[in-house]
């Protein structure tokens, strides 16, 4: 009982880092896709 407990709580706290990690990636992937959208944005970033 006491192990499937640490297990649950592994799994639990492996979701949260996930999505700790997946959120940035969410938001730079939007931003990429936005900038995208717009040609002349990222040739000012190149220059």
């Amino acid at each position: 009982m006491f192990k499937t407990k640490i297990k649950e709580h592994i799994a639990a706290h492996n979701i949260s880092v996930t999505m700790i990690l997946c959120i940035p990636l969410i938001i730079l992937f939007f931003l990429s896709f936005l900038v995208g959208r717009y040609p002349i944005a990222p040739y000012d970033v190149v220059i």
